[in-house]
């Protein structure tokens, strides 16, 4: 028997909300980054050109999961956002490349972003 193959229909969007439990602590991290005030997640110094940057908060999230997993190299914190149902429901199943990661947590505005947001 062979999977069903329709290549007019729609995509399907999983709801991954429901395969994570209410205490686990991507659900903290998650109220914890949201609960920062937007003037001190954005950076005054952004370019108006280009390709717009990925969201503080989402990259603060990421990295602060993959933290409590003692996950510090960038190319683990990409395939964990591969493969992580926690990780991917905390990034809203983005993906992003371990040079994105690296270099949002490199920036200066991710060093203020976390002392700001801890002190």
């Amino acid at each position: 028997m062979y999977q069903n193959y329709i290549t007019g229909q729609t995509e399907f969007v999983l709801n991954y909300d429901y395969n994570v439990p209410s205490r686990h602590i991507v659900r903290m991290i998650d109220a914890f980054v949201d609960s920062i005030p937007q003037e001190v997640l954005f950076d005054d110094k952004v370019a108006t050109t280009g390709r717009p940057l990925s969201h503080p908060a989402i990259m603060l999230k990421i990295l602060l999961f993959a933290y409590s997993r003692q996950t510090y190299s960038g190319r683990k914190i990409e395939l964990m956002l591969e493969e992580n149902l926690p990780m991917r429901w905390l990034a809203r199943d983005h993906t992003y490349s371990y040079h994105t990661i690296n270099n949002f947590r490199q920036s200066q505005h991710a060093n203020n972003l976390i002392k700001r947001s801890f002190v």
